[in-house]
């Protein structure tokens, strides 16, 4: 076998490798249920398909922090939309219902254009916003709370005070993937 080929085919087991990373990260949780639906067309967004999305493309990052379980379900702090708790490694938690109702509270209740027919551009725009905005919500919290899972286990190995876990270098961080990873996707409404 020519270089070319063996390139290609170390190439292929590693993007299999890669799968086989993301399927060991669990989603669990009744937040993966949440969706909007688009007033003016027959789009929704789900929450399961974002996570799904976000997931796979944060798994190395995920794998390296340590994560396992990304838990949606609601999380009762009113001011916290995601989660690392120092008593349950590999576990993060982001509060789907709550990133889902601040997308759904900056809608419209109705969306009017002028004219008889509604230009597809423009409803294909505004889905593709708030896709967009949901995504880097997403990543954004789940890098965040990832770092937090990577902090709570360095202080473990060191038997220290879990206390000692800023907020700081998390937020950065989560600036930080935030701009790395765009929104890898354009979506297509069935007209």
């Amino acid at each position: 076998m020519n270089w070319y080929k063996t390139a290609q085919n170390d190439i292929y087991q590693q993007y299999a490798d890669l799968a086989q990373q993301a399927k060991s990260i669990q989603i669990v949780g009744a937040g993966q249920n949440e969706t909007i639906s688009i007033p003016g067309t027959n789009s929704t967004i789900t929450a399961r398909d974002l996570l799904e999305k976000v997931k796979l493309q944060l798994t190395p990052i995920l794998i390296e922090n340590g994560v396992r379980v990304i838990n949606t379900d609601p999380i009762p702090n009113a001011l916290a939309q995601g989660l690392a708790i120092s008593h349950q490694p590999g576990e993060i938690h982001v509060d789907l219902r709550k990133i889902f109702e601040n997308a759904k509270s900056a809608l419209p209740p109705t969306i009017q254009f002028d004219g008889t027919q509604v230009d597809p551009d423009i409803l294909t725009s505004v889905v593709n916003k708030i896709s967009a905005w949901l995504y880097n919500e997403l990543v954004g919290t789940i890098g965040h709370e990832s770092y937090h899972s990577k902090d709570f286990g360095e202080v473990a190995k060191q038997r220290g005070d879990f206390s000692t876990v800023q907020e700081s270098p998390a937020e950065q961080y989560q600036r930080q993937i935030q701009q790395r990873f765009q929104p890898p996707f354009q979506r297509n409404l069935p007209y």
